[in-house]
């Protein structure tokens, strides 16, 4: 019979480890130090580690939280990173009809039908307090692609996707502004213009003094939007 138990059982101090029913695979490594490590090997379709949280009492404050994430970082870097939460997801093989997401979030009514009064319904939210000193750049949410070129040219390719669901799912806007003030610009383009690029350059005709426009691809035609430096109406 394979053994439940390392020595006498799970030490009150130090490290150990557990292993699966055969006795010599391990699936979590408690460190010393208190790191925990896991390790899931060829188990199949699964919820590798799963939490099921179910409230039903009414809540007037504070939070209901599956998983929390506390990270002070006060001694300086210069290079790295630091996240509450990573993630590398590495593919091979064949993939056909499948959805790949980094992290993905569902949310739904659940049986008791939910009555809304002033709330806000988002899948990510990111809050950024104020600021003492100034960083190069900030954003709630920032997509970066190691691509040299467009990777679905004939398909679609972009930092932000926004699918309207079925045949009758839709969005209001695909881009929401609230608060008391508005951001100073609707858009912040640090590369310069090009004529094969997103912001493209040269006169395009009516009104002539448009010789800067941005360009769109609604379905498979190409749509110019002229920008004008100045205007006077």
């Amino acid at each position: 019979m394979a053994g439940t138990m390392e020595g006498l059982g799970i030490p009150i101090n130090g490290g150990y480890t557990c292993y699966t029913n055969d006795g010599t695979t391990e699936y979590l490594t408690t460190n010393a130090d208190g790191t925990m490590d896991f390790t899931f090997a060829n188990l199949g379709a699964d919820n590798y580690i799963s939490v099921t949280t179910t409230n039903t009492s009414a809540n007037t404050s504070g939070y209901v939280q599956s998983f929390y994430t506390s990270v002070s970082h006060t001694g300086g870097m210069t290079g790295g990173q630091i996240n509450c939460f990573a993630a590398d997801l590495s593919l091979g093989g064949t993939i056909a009809g499948v959805e790949i997401s980094g992290a993905y979030v569902y949310i739904a009514e659940s049986s008791t039908a939910v009555t809304f009064s002033s709330n806000i319904l988002a899948g990510y939210t990111a809050y950024f307090a104020a600021f003492g000193s100034a960083c190069d750049y900030r954003a709630g949410f920032h997509c970066y692609s190691a691509e040299a070129t467009t990777y679905n040219a004939s398909a679609l390719d972009a930092g932000l996707l926004v699918e309207c669901a079925g045949s009758t799912g839709t969005w209001g806007s695909v881009i929401g502004v609230m608060g008391v003030s508005l951001p100073k610009y609707f858009m912040h383009i640090t590369t310069a213009p090009g004529t094969e690029r997103m912001i493209g350059t040269g006169a395009l005709g009516n009104p002539a003094a448009c010789t800067v426009w941005a360009k769109v691809l609604i379905q498979s035609t190409t749509y110019w939007i002229p920008l004008h430096a100045s205007c006077t109406s």
